[in-house]
């Protein structure tokens, strides 16, 4: 089984990673693994592609662009060599007393069952875990819906005895034509925001209508920003990345209400990474949508 699904229309051509083949692209135990991007092209333009130097199957953030990432549920309750588990990965093994980690690479316990199917412009992932006390069933449909514009639809259903808790985020690496992060990058809020910054943090900053940069950043440079809030309440989810070198540029918008983002960046991507609080009760489901416009 190739290890790749191609979708295509309205200019479109979005390379996904199939979880069920049998080497696939993404094995990390961070990030969900249904409907992993390899890579997006508008009109011929990449948008998406691989932004890490040395690629590795195993390892934490093997992805590319739309890439989330669920909280684990029970690793505190593990003892070492119990499980936990981690939504659109399975369940995993606590190796040791040692705090959770998201860039520690876990030892699946038991992955669920993958099911996948696609049609000319749509894909749709289903993962079904059956375990206790956390199972779920887990839909992912990535699709084109327009000109330029790609949604992902996501389904939560909990199926165990535990309600499914925490938050899920969206991490948007995206490399805008592979050109370097540096003033040209622009990111922008329909609104003022505010936020915490590591003190490591190099070259960014932020602007009346989002963050941008001082400087080109060089490898080993990196920004970040915690805890991203309007300075005035703002209901939704509406940013924008642009290179007004390439004039290349990513429309994202939802009407979920989002706790806060996060802003992560170094040379080569400049990443908003919208949070939502996830509290799934047994027998109940939860939405949510997030849409791109990618424009030239």
């Amino acid at each position: 089984m190739d290890k790749f699904l191609d979708i295509q229309g309205g200019g479109l051509e979005v390379r996904l990673c199939r979880p069920d083949a049998g080497e696939p692209y993404y094995q990390g135990t961070r990030f969900d693994r249904s409907g992993v991007f390899r890579s997006v092209d508008y009109h011929g333009r990449n948008y998406v592609d691989e932004w890490f130097p040395d690629y590795s199957p195993v390892s934490h953030d093997a992805v590319c662009g739309p890439s989330e990432e669920f909280s684990q549920c029970g690793f505190d309750r593990a003892a070492p060599g119990g499980t936990f588990m981690k939504a659109g990965v399975g369940m995993l093994y606590r190796p040791d007393d040692a705090p959770y980690d998201r860039f520690r690479l876990y030892e699946v316990a038991d992955p669920g069952i993958w099911k996948v199917s696609s049609g000319k412009d749509r894909a749709r992932f289903v993962h079904t875990l059956k375990a206790e006390p956390w199972g779920y069933e887990y839909e992912k449909r990535v699709g084109i819906t327009g000109e330029g514009r790609l949604e992902i639809i996501h389904s939560l259903t909990c199926t165990g005895t535990e309600p499914i808790e925490g938050e899920v985020y969206n991490h948007n690496f995206l490399t805008m034509g592979n050109l370097s992060v540096g003033p040209w990058r622009k990111i922008r809020f329909p609104f003022v925001p505010n936020g915490d910054w590591r003190p490591d943090s190099v070259g960014a900053l932020l602007a009346e209508d989002g963050i941008g940069f001082e400087r080109q950043l060089v490898k080993g440079e990196k920004a970040y920003i915690g805890n991203l809030v309007p300075e005035k309440p703002f209901r939704g989810l509406a940013f924008s990345v642009e290179d007004t070198v390439t004039g290349l540029r990513v429309e994202v918008d939802s009407e979920e209400d989002f706790s806060h983002a996060v802003f992560w960046s170094n040379h080569m991507v400049a990443c908003v990474e919208p949070y939502m609080p996830l509290q799934v009760s047994p027998g109940e489901t939860r939405r949510w949508r997030i849409g791109y416009s990618f424009l030239n």
